[in-house]
């Protein structure tokens, strides 16, 4: 059955019932059911279709050491946000870049004169 939940998102219970050598979907029903309540697979059961979907374990995302790494993660996009910013301003008040975006060109400036450059 874990392998099932590797392999598909959503299964017929017929399907599940075939694979896994149940006798009936009805069979493959109780015994999915019975693994849910025992949180040894995370899926939702759909009855009017027969259908079984199989879903990623929420627990992967509510533990102390996801919260930790998911912190230090947006500390690090925080400080990147702030250099980025710092490089911007530099740049805005760099007299060159104000030049040439000032209608300035780049004829003058010897760094588009280097052999295929310009």
């Amino acid at each position: 059955m874990q392998r099932l939940t590797q392999t598909f998102m959503t299964l017929s219970l017929a399907d599940v019932s075939s694979r896994i050598n149940l006798s009936s979907a009805q069979e493959a029903e109780l015994y999915i059911r019975n693994m849910i309540e025992q949180e040894e697979v995370h899926a939702s059961l759909d009855q009017t279709a027969g259908m079984v979907s199989f879903s990623e374990s929420p627990e992967a995302y509510d533990s102390h050491d996801m919260a930790t790494y998911l912190q230090s993660q947006l500390q690090r996009c925080m400080a990147l946000e702030k250099k980025l910013r710092a490089l911007d301003e530099q740049m805005a008040l760099d007299p060159r870049y104000i030049t040439k975006t000032m209608g300035g060109g780049f004829d003058d400036d010897p760094i588009f004169h280097e052999e295929g450059v310009m």
